[in-house]
């Protein structure tokens, strides 16, 4: 057991020190308790028996080609291999740059004395980039430094985490693209990032559940963390609102039914400069929990 709890802590420890020394890029998703198995492998099937999500943002409606993204997945809890088992399809578009990505994610689940829980989990995706340099913009056009054709590749990235659930709290951390998958016809590399994420069920009375919760991102020199209080009223209604540091506030709702489906909307405003107009999410998800 004591060799056990050491590999545990070694295991986080390495994802944590990862996770305020690497470099990497940054998905700002607003209703990211929704698509845990996207930054964390160990979250897949992981406190669940079954979830099916799909996930749109429409980022910084105010400029041309702000970006898009639409992430679908699907996670269960499979016995037979002690663990989670899921899949996920992301696909996001800003400017010029088209990424696509499939991941498969699995973890080992484990369980000690009082209920807790924890999970191991690795990730592999595949990613599919294509650039369109028709439709960079140059100070004078046509630019001969730039291409003025579409150019594309391909390359596997490697993600990793740990998880932990006890009783209304779920928490994790997750490093992902760990061996820096290249694009080597684009130029362009996928740097590592990581996330801190905790999210906790209080259940107040029988009518009302509080329900706060936080992500850290890290990437580069850059931390970007976010918080959130949703309320949930009568196993319905949902009402919330965040903030991520020094950049933007954050408002959601929703309405649940028969604790299985959400249908989910935020509405993000960025409020420093420079100016990019507000995003806006929607998810639709289904969750079917395990029994505590």
């Amino acid at each position: 057991m004591h060799k056990l709890l050491r590999t545990i802590a070694l295991f986080a420890g390495i994802l944590f020190y990862a996770a305020f020394t690497l470099r990497g890029q940054q998905p700002l998703w607003g209703l990211y308790w929704n698509n845990q198995s996207l930054m964390n492998p160990a979250l897949s099937g992981f406190g669940i028996k079954s979830q099916a999500y799909i996930q749109n943002r429409a980022q910084w409606l105010g400029i041309p080609n702000g970006g898009n993204s639409i992430v679908a997945a699907y996670d269960m809890n499979e016995s037979k291999l002690n663990g989670g088992i899921g899949a996920n399809y992301l696909y996001d578009k800003i400017g010029a740059i088209e990424t696509q990505a499939v991941q498969l994610n699995y973890n080992y689940q484990f369980q000690l004395k009082g209920n807790h829980q924890f999970s191991l989990g690795l990730g592999l995706n595949y990613k599919h980039m294509v650039v369109d340099f028709n439709r960079l913009l140059a100070t004078e056009w046509p630019d001969p430094a730039l291409p003025t054709t579409k150019t594309s590749d391909n390359a596997f990235g490697i993600n990793a985490g740990f998880a932990y659930r006890f009783k209304g709290l779920e928490a994790g951390i997750s490093m992902n693209n760990i061996n820096t998958p290249k694009m080597k016809d684009i130029g362009f590399s996928f740097q590592q990032h990581s996330y801190l994420y905790a999210r906790y069920e209080w259940e107040k009375n029988s009518k009302v559940t509080i329900i706060p919760s936080f992500i850290v991102r890290y990437g580069g020199n850059s931390i970007s963390p976010d918080l959130n209080v949703n309320l949930k009223y009568k196993s319905k209604y949902i009402i919330g609102a965040g903030y991520r540091f020094a950049n933007s506030f954050l408002f959601n709702g929703g309405y649940e039914i028969g604790n299985k489906f959400s249908v989910l909307a935020c509405y993000e405003f960025k409020y420093n400069k420079p100016q990019f107009g507000p995003s806006f999410e929607f998810a639709l998800v289904y969750k079917l929990k395990q029994e505590e």
